[in-house]
Formats: structure tokens, C-alpha cells, sequence
């Protein structure tokens, strides 16, 4: 077994309206880099690709994509439908220095051990990003996660926050160009709020499983639950 192949399991790959959901957000980031990066030749790192919906829609676009990747199973997939992979993992970032508009993680840098492996994660973006150019990391919002943070992955480590994360852009000479929150499609500090209490109180209970007389597995449940708590999203731009 290799480093998160348990995010393969049968019970935790996504169902359609899931994955459907996961298109529509990251259909939304793809949108807020295209209004950030002007110019039509677009070259974006992600890290820590997962299924490969980013990458796909940026082959839609024609967008020129790179992304490194850990685990065994998910780089080989996405080599196998012709996806520039890099398998690695991070930091270091064994690629040239100065060469994309857009480093991008979505759900990665809450896994790094500590604040040391963190700030050597963010140094090794800065590097590889253009000059006036853009890092973007998705994360959960411990705030509202709670306990949930480290419950929902054991491999979740390094808490994430907006005021941390502004904190480790700043000292690494990031400037802050977008913050925002969301869960699911919504967005917005206020919506996004309400919708973390609703599954905050979902998680406490085991209602919904009851209600379906076990049909619909507690893991299916429990993904649901953790979809609805919100994540933050911090756009900060190289000096």
C-alpha cells in the first residue's frame, strides 16, 4: 500500500452529483485565474491533482498544465490519459525556477507536518512562479472544522486559517490579491457560515443514516456532511 491510497476505496470515491459539484467549483477557480492571468498562454502547477478534475478542465481550455502527485495509483491514472505528471513529493519542487503563472493547492497544504515544512512548501512556490505571478491554495477552514479537521484525514497536520495563511504569504513576500470562503458551489463568508453549522450539527447525529435504513453507507454520509463545511481560498502574488 502506498502513501493515500485509502482515498481510493470504493466507499470514498465520489458519486455523480459529487463529482458534478467538484466541476462546478473548480470551474470557478479556473474563472478567477483567467480574470488574473491576462494572457492567453497560461502555464499552471497543481499540486496534489487528486481524480484530475482541474486538469481536465484545463485541457478544455487548452490551458498548458503541469502537477505533481505522491501517490502511485492517481499519478499513473492521469499519466494513462496523457497528463503531464510529475510524481513527487512536496516540498521540494523538483522543477525549474521562474516558470508558471499559477502554482495552485486545492486540499494539499493542510497536509504538510509542521510550520517548517509549510514555509519550505510556500518557498518552493515562490520559486517556480513568474515574477507578478500567482499562488492560490484551497484549504479547510479550522475555525469551523473543529476536531473535524483532524477526524475527516490523518494526514492532516498543518492548520489552516486565513490569518495564518496571510501571515506565511506575507513573510514570503506573497501579496494578497483574493480571499474568499466556500462550501460546495456557495460562496461568501456569511452563506458559507451558515452552511458549516448546519453540518456541524449533521455530523453530531446519526439521523440521516437512520432515516435510510442503512442504504446509504455512513462513510457516503459523512462525506456529505464534511462537503458542507467551508474552506477558504487565499490568492497572494509575487513580488
Amino acid at each position: 500500500m502506498g502513501f493515500y491510497d485509502h482515498f481510493s476505496q470504493e466507499e470514498k470515491l465520489p458519486t455523480k452529483y459529487g463529482m458534478d459539484l467538484v466541476r462546478r467549483t473548480n470551474k470557478k477557480i479556473l474563472y478567477i485565474f483567467k480574470e488574473l492571468i491576462k494572457n492567453e498562454y497560461i502555464n499552471i502547477l497543481e499540486i496534489g491533482p487528486g481524480r484530475g478534475v482541474f486538469a481536465q478542465l484545463c485541457r478544455d481550455e487548452k490551458i498548458n498544465y503541469t502537477a505533481m502527485e505522491v501517490n502511485p495509483i492517481l499519478a499513473s491514472s492521469l499519466k494513462n490519459e496523457g497528463f503531464e505528471i510529475v510524481m513527487a513529493k512536496v516540498p521540494p519542487i523538483p522543477l525549474a525556477s521562474n516558470k508558471f503563472d499559477i502554482v495552485y493547492m486545492n486540499q494539499v497544504f493542510e497536509h504538510m507536518n509542521n510550520p517548517i515544512m509549510a514555509q519550505e512548501l510556500i518557498k518552493e512556490c515562490y520559486r517556480v512562479l513568474k515574477k507578478g505571478c500567482f499562488l492560490c491554495i484551497i484549504s479547510p477552514d479550522y475555525l469551523m472544522w473543529k476536531e473535524e479537521f483532524f477526524n475527516g484525514d490523518y494526514t492532516h497536520n498543518y492548520i489552516t486559517t486565513v490569518r495564518r495563511l496571510k501571515e506565511i504569504y506575507y513573510d514570503n513576500d506573497l501579496d494578497i490579491v483574493y480571499v474568499n470562503y466556500f462550501s460546495t458551489t456557495f460562496s461568501g463568508e456569511l452563506t458559507t457560515y451558515f452552511l458549516s453549522i448546519i453540518s456541524r450539527v449533521l455530523i453530531r447525529s446519526r439521523l440521516i443514516y437512520l432515516l435510510t435504513f442503512g442504504i446509504i453507507s455512513e462513510e457516503r454520509i459523512y462525506k456529505l456532511r464534511v462537503t458542507l463545511l467551508r474552506s477558504l481560498i487565499i490568492i497572494g502574488k509575487k513580488r
